[in-house]
C-alpha cells in the first residue's frame, strides 16, 4: 500500500510538473492593448485610392484599390483559416500596365547638392515632366482632398504595402508643379499648394501605422519644408512658421503595435508546430509545448518595443542622452520553459530607434527653419550661429554645417539628409559658423 502511495505522488508529481512546463502564459495587457490598436478599421477610401494609386492609365485608383483589398482579404481569410500552417508568401499587389512611374533629374533627393536648386533651373524639364505624369498629378490632387485615411490590412510581417513608391513621386509632381507656379509669377498659389501638402502629409503621420509609410512620409515633409525655404529665399516672400511636431504625430506608436502584433500572430500561427524552427522532426505536435510557448515569447518583447515607443515620443534632448546612456532592452530568457522561443527572440531585429531619430530629425528641422525666418533683421549666418540644437541645448560645441546649400546639424544618428534645411542661395555655402 505503502509503495502504491509513493508510485501514485511519483506519478502525480510527474504530471504536475508536465503541465507547468507545458502551461503558457496569457498575453500582458499592455501586449492586448497594442494588438488591439493594430486592427484594422473597417473602411478607409484614402487606403483603397492610396492601393490603386499604380492603376493603369485611363483607370480609376478607387477601383483598382478596391480590387486589390479583396485580393488582400481573400489571402487573409485563407491564411486565417489555416493557422498551423506558415505562408511566408506576401501577396502581390502588382496590375498589368501600371501608370508609368517617373524618373529623372527632377526627381533627385535633396541631400545632393544642387538637386533643390536645379528644380528652379529647368523650365523645359520641369513643363516637359508635369505634362508627360499630369495623370498621376491629377491622383495626387484627388488624394490630398481623402481625409479618412487608416491601413485596411491585417498587421502581418508578410503584408503587402500600398505602392509608396508612386506617393513618393506623385508628391514631388505636386511640388514641381508648386515650383512651376513660382517661376511663372504665381507665388502665392505655390506656397498655398505646398501648406495644404504639409497638412495633408501631417495627418497620414499621425494615421499610417505602416512603419514604412511613417517612413516615406517624414521623407516627404522634409522636402517640403526645403521647397517652401527655397521659395522664400528666392522670391524673398514673408516669413513662415510650422508648428513643430506634436507627440501624436512623432509617436511610433500605432507602427510599434503594427510591428508587435505581427510578430504576435506569427509566433501563434507557429504553435504546435512539429517544427517550429524549421527542422525536420519526428517529434509529436503535443511535445513542442515543452519547448516553445508563444504567449511568453510575445510578451518577452515587450519591453523592447515599449523602448522604441518611449524614444519618439521624449524631446530631442532627452532622445539624444537616452540614446547615449541607455541600451537597447533585450528580450527576456526563459531557456528553460520556453528555449524555442528564446531562440526566437534572439534573431537580430532592426534598431527601431533610428526610425525615432528621424521623428526628431524632422521635428529639429522644422525648429531650425522657424528661427531662420524669424530672425529680425539678423542675417542669416548670425541666426544659423545662434540657433541652440534641440538635440544638445546644453553644449556650444554643436554647431550648425552651412555648404552646398544646405544648414546641417549634428545630432545623435544618421539622419539621411532629414536634419538638413536646403533651398539657401549658393553664396551661404561652405562655412561652419562660429
Amino acid at each position: 500500500m505503502r509503495m502504491t502511495l509513493i508510485a501514485l505522488a511519483a506519478v502525480l508529481s510527474a504530471a504536475l510538473g508536465i503541465s507547468v512546463l507545458v502551461q503558457d502564459d496569457e498575453l500582458l495587457p499592455e501586449v492586448l492593448a497594442m494588438v488591439d490598436m493594430a486592427e484594422p478599421p473597417e473602411s478607409s477610401q484614402a487606403y483603397i485610392y492610396l492601393l490603386g494609386l499604380h492603376g493603369p492609365a485611363g483607370s480609376n485608383p478607387q477601383d483598382v484599390g478596391q480590387q486589390l483589398l479583396d485580393r488582400i482579404r481573400q489571402h487573409e481569410r485563407a491564411s486565417s483559416s489555416k493557422p498551423s500552417a506558415i505562408d511566408d508568401s506576401a501577396i502581390s499587389i502588382s496590375i498589368e500596365n501600371p501608370l508609368p512611374l517617373p524618373e529623372g533629374a527632377l526627381f533627385c533627393h535633396f541631400r545632393e547638392p544642387e538637386c533643390l536648386s536645379s528644380l528652379f533651373a529647368k523650365p523645359a524639364s520641369l513643363r516637359h515632366t508635369l505634362e508627360t505624369h499630369q495623370e498621376l498629378l491629377q491622383r495626387w490632387h484627388v488624394f490630398s482632398h481623402l481625409e479618412d485615411f487608416n491601413v485596411l490590412t491585417q498587421p502581418r510581417l508578410s503584408e503587402p504595402f500600398p505602392p509608396y513608391a508612386y506617393l513618393m513621386k506623385a508628391s514631388r509632381l505636386s511640388l514641381l508643379n508648386s515650383v512651376q507656379l513660382a517661376r511663372t509669377g504665381d507665388t502665392t498659389a505655390a506656397m498655398q499648394q505646398f501648406k495644404r501638402n504639409v497638412s495633408l502629409l501631417r495627418d497620414m503621420l499621425v494615421r499610417n501605422s505602416h512603419l514604412v509609410g511613417k517612413m516615406v512620409t517624414v521623407q516627404l515633409l522634409s522636402d517640403h519644408i526645403d521647397a517652401i525655404n527655397a521659395l522664400i529665399t528666392r522670391y524673398g516672400l514673408p516669413p513662415e512658421s510650422l508648428t513643430p511636431l506634436t507627440t501624436a504625430e512623432k509617436s511610433l506608436a500605432s507602427a510599434m503595435a503594427r510591428e508587435l502584433a505581427g510578430i504576435a500572430a506569427l509566433y501563434k500561427q507557429m504553435d504546435g508546430m512539429p517544427d517550429p524552427l524549421g527542422a525536420q522532426s519526428d517529434l509529436p505536435v503535443w511535445s513542442v509545448r515543452f519547448l516553445y510557448k508563444p504567449h511568453i515569447t510575445t510578451n518577452a518583447l515587450l519591453p523592447v518595443y515599449r523602448d522604441f515607443v518611449q524614444s519618439s515620443e521624449i524631446s530631442p534632448a532627452e532622445f539624444a542622452r537616452h540614446e547615449e546612456q541607455a541600451p537597447i532592452p533585450t528580450p527576456q530568457p526563459y531557456w528553460m520553459c520556453n528555449p524555442v522561443g528564446t531562440i526566437l527572440n534572439n534573431v537580430a531585429m532592426p534598431n527601431m530607434r533610428e526610425y525615432a531619430a528621424r521623428m526628431h530629425d524632422l521635428d529639429v528641422k522644422i525648429r531650425l527653419f522657424n528661427a531662420l525666418h524669424s530672425r529680425n533683421g539678423i542675417s542669416l549666418e548670425e541666426a544659423a550661429s545662434r540657433f541652440n540644437n534641440p538635440y544638445y541645448p546644453d553644449t556650444l560645441t554643436s554647431e550648425p554645417l552651412i555648404q552646398d546649400g544646405q544648414i546641417c546639424l549634428d545630432g545623435p544618428a544618421n539622419s539621411n539628409g532629414i536634419r538638413c534645411l536646403s533651398g539657401l542661395l549658393q553664396h551661404l555655402t561652405g562655412s561652419r559658423m562660429r
